[in-house]
């Protein structure tokens, strides 16, 4: 019975034992100390053999781990209080959140459906005279960077076009 129990303990090292004996051997091995040593005792063998050992070993670690454990002392954390909120408080958040929810999907369809507007061309007349054409450069400028902006000015759909006055009618 201790051959089948060292090749049970020399399978579980290699990874080679099957679930079902798996199983009753980690089952005994809770019960006797002594395979858990032995097991340990394998391991190391099995490391060994494979050059996985350290340079030096420190037998008593697992004593020392052991014996600092047993003298930390025993925190107690006290319960967590927490904080009790009144059901009114509850169902005015719910009916929040299902009113933010309504208007988001309420708005989101609105602007998904909202008829398009197409934008006008706007002529502009070839004869302007001296004051109008000096303001021109301005107001196409000044269209461009309130657009950019996020202001809309009286006609937000018209796109202006400049004309570079008499520069424009040499080319």
């Amino acid at each position: 019975m201790a051959n089948n129990i060292d090749e049970q303990l020399s399978a579980l090292v290699d990874g080679e034992i099957s679930e079902r004996e798996l199983d009753a051997l980690l089952a005994r091995m809770r019960k006797q100390p002594e395979l858990r040593a032995q097991w340990g005792r394998y391991n190391l063998i099995s490391d060994a053999l494979h050059k996985n050992l350290p340079r030096r070993l420190d037998h008593g670690l697992q004593a020392r781990v052991a014996e600092a454990l047993a003298a930390e002392p025993v925190l107690l954390a006290p319960k967590r209080r927490h904080k009790t909120v009144g059901p009114w408080i509850r169902q005015t958040a719910g009916l929040a959140v299902a009113a933010s929810v309504t208007a988001v999907a309420i708005l989101g369809f609105q602007a998904l459906h909202a008829p398009e507007v197409a934008p006008v061309a706007v002529a502009v007349a070839p004869a302007a005279p001296a004051a109008e054409e000096a303001l021109d450069p301005y107001l196409v400028n000044h269209n461009e960077h309130a657009v950019s902006a996020g202001v809309h000015g009286m006609l937000p759909y018209v796109h202006l076009v400049g004309h570079g006055g008499s520069e424009a009618g040499e080319r």
